[in-house]
C-alpha cells in the first residue's frame, strides 16, 4: 500500500491542481465562448487568461458569485433530499428529490449565464463589442 500511495501522489496532485484550474477558468471559458463563438478559442488558455486580465476585479466578483451558486445549490440539494427522504426508492434514488432538483440546477445555471452576460456588457468597450 506504501508504494502505491507514493505512485499515486504525483496523479492526485496533478488531479487536484486539473480541479483548481477547472473552477478558475470556467467562467473565462464561458465568456470566451459567448463572445467568439469558436470552440478553439474557448480552449486557448490565451484567450481566456486575456479575458481575465480585461475584466479585472469584475472576475473576481464572478468567481465569487460562481461559489456562492454552488454552495446555495448544494445546501439547497441536502435540504431537499432531506425533506423528500421519505420518497427514496431502492435501486431508483429519489426520484423526486431529483426532478425538484433539476429545475434549480437549471435556475442556478441560468442566473450564472445572466450575471456572465451583465458582466460583458458592462465591460463591452473592454472588448470592442458592439452593445447592440
Amino acid at each position: 500500500f506504501g508504494n502505491l500511495a507514493t505512485f499515486a501522489f504525483p496523479f492526485i496532485l496533478l488531479a487536484f491542481l486539473a480541479i483548481l484550474w477547472g473552477l478558475f477558468y470556467f467562467p473565462a471559458a464561458c465568456l470566451v465562448a459567448g463572445y467568439t463563438r469558436s470552440f478553439g478559442a474557448t480552449l486557448n488558455p490565451l484567450i481566456g487568461l486575456d479575458t481575465i486580465r480585461r475584466l479585472g476585479i469584475d472576475y473576481v466578483k464572478i468567481l465569487f458569485m460562481g461559489l456562492v451558486l454552488i454552495i446555495a445549490a448544494g445546501v439547497f440539494s441536502a435540504i431537499l433530499a432531506a425533506i423528500l427522504s421519505p420518497f427514496d426508492m431502492p435501486m431508483m434514488g429519489n426520484i423526486p428529490a431529483k426532478f425538484i432538483g433539476s429545475f434549480a440546477t437549471f435556475y442556478i445555471s441560468i442566473v450564472f449565464s445572466v450575471t456572465l452576460g451583465f458582466a460583458m456588457y458592462r465591460n463591452s468597450h473592454k472588448f470592442k463589442l458592439s452593445a447592440r
